[in-house]
């Protein structure tokens, strides 16, 4: 059974609420910032009964929400794109400029220049997920990677949105 595709943040947005979480802060050399009120940025990737995956800039946190023990911390060029939580917590997965997979048992982040700026994921079956590059770029493709043994491969080329206008949404 496969599930909806999850949409990732496009650049435009990323741009977007970057400028503006930098208006929030005051810049001034006469204005200083107060601890009474806590500023948090947090914005949750995907959350599960068990598990929150969640980022604050580039930096990414999976947190186990019954411990508050943080399971995993990455960080990206960027903010992430997406994240993807397994429904039995099994697995996370987080995308963007990379790729990152965690398990219980380990994880891996994956620095491959194929699987770079990801636009989208979704699940294919329990072991497989399929990852859409970015659909404007040269390299467009959808991928599939195991989740329990981090091995993935190309499925085919993706050039249904070359030299088309920015849209956001994507079918794939």
């Amino acid at each position: 059974m496969v599930s909806g595709s999850l949409l990732c943040r496009p650049a435009a947005v990323q741009a977007k609420r970057t400028e503006a979480r930098r208006r929030l802060l005051p810049i001034s050399p006469n204005v200083g910032l107060h601890a009474k009120t806590p500023f948090n940025l947090m914005n949750i990737l995907y959350e599960t009964d068990r598990l929150k995956l969640e980022n604050e800039f580039e930096a990414t946190f999976l947190t186990d929400k019954l411990t508050g023990a943080t399971l995993m911390e990455d960080d990206f060029y960027d903010d992430p794109a997406c994240g993807l939580i397994d429904k039995n917590n099994k697995w996370v997965i987080v995308a963007g400029e990379h790729l990152t997979i965690w398990t219980p048992k380990k994880w891996k982040r994956i620095d491959n220049e194929n699987l770079q700026w990801i636009h989208s994921i979704r699940i294919k079956n329990m072991e497989t997920v399929e990852i859409l590059t970015d659909p404007w770029s040269m390299n467009s493709a959808i991928w599939e990677i195991n989740v329990e043994t981090f091995e993935f491969k190309k499925v085919k080329d993706f050039n249904d949105y070359k030299d088309q206008e920015y849209s956001e949404n994507v079918i794939w």
